[in-house]
């Protein structure tokens, strides 16, 4: 709960429904651009957007990499 809802408690947060692709969206045009392999890089991206249904922000984790990682390893991603 931040400040602003705190003494507006009839002000309800708004739910996070930002996906993980727009968070690294924004990571890319503030940083990955100045990466010497800023397009392999993004294409991997996009990759693992894909195979991992593009999910929101807030739901990805470790666990859920891990599990993308696995199945990547075995061939299937």
């Amino acid at each position: 709960m931040n400040g602003t809802t705190a003494q507006n408690p009839w002000q309800e947060e708004k739910e996070d429904r930002c996906k993980l692709r727009g968070l690294v969206d924004v990571w890319y045009g503030a940083h990955g651009i100045t990466l010497k392999d800023d397009l392999k890089r993004q294409l991997a991206m996009n990759h693992a957007f894909v195979c991992i249904c593009d999910p929101l922000a807030r739901d990805f984790n470790a666990q859920r990499f891990s599990h993308y990682r696995e199945k990547r390893l075995k061939g299937e991603g």
